[in-house]
């Protein structure tokens, strides 16, 4: 990563919370990506393709425009392959300052059945307010991006949103509040199947 301060205070942070999640177990293997963007500039540092997240570094944070273009990144990096819809949600929402892209679980059961996210409890149901689900398409590909566009669109202030077959993914003002709605989420979606277990 470059010497620049505020890239490499950002690549720090960004590096803190894809360990965390991938500790968290979150995420397996090198599936998930998550991104911040730069304050100040129409730019966001995203994890590297094909890294575990349990592994990522500075140095495997690669630095793009929010076209998706390129600006810096380290050896033979290359961006996440979902990197067009994290810019596609800093271009839609200003109030998004990272995303947290995860395939927790208990919330990526609900996921693959396309349901919506049940709130089952009052810390849910006052800070997530709807988690929606939206339709598959193959990892990485240009229909992905446009399913998750419409998403956005038609969800405008959802802080989490399903991806059917897929996973999760929480946007929030900073990464400290994405990461934490990222795992409100993946608490929530246990409770909500453990519930269901216990008799009437």
């Amino acid at each position: 990563m470059e010497s620049d301060s505020t890239i490499l205070s950002f690549a720090e942070e960004l590096t803190a919370t894809c360990r965390k999640a991938f500790q968290r177990g979150l995420v397996g293997g090198a599936g998930g990506n998550i991104s911040v963007r730069v304050a100040g500039r129409d730019e966001a540092l995203i994890s590297a393709t094909g890294v575990s997240l349990g592994d990522i570094s500075p140095a495997t944070i690669v630095r793009v425009d929010l076209q998706g273009r390129v600006l810096h990144a380290t050896g033979d990096c290359r961006p996440s392959k979902e990197t067009g819809f994290h810019c596609c949600a800093y271009r839609l929402r200003p109030d998004v300052g990272a995303l947290v892209h995860l395939h927790p679980p208990f919330a990526t059961a609900f996921a693959v059945r396309g349901k919506e996210l049940p709130l089952v409890t009052d810390g849910s149901m006052h800070i997530l307010k709807r988690v929606p689900v939206v339709a598959h398409a193959p990892s990485g590909s240009a229909e992905l991006h446009r399913i998750v566009e419409e998403g956005l669109r038609n969800h405008p202030d959802a802080k989490a949103i399903l991806m059917a077959c897929h996973g999760m993914f929480t946007m929030g003002p900073n990464l400290t509040v994405a990461y934490n709605l990222a795992d409100l989420v993946e608490d929530t979606a246990k409770i909500a199947l453990f519930s269901r277990l216990i008799p009437d």
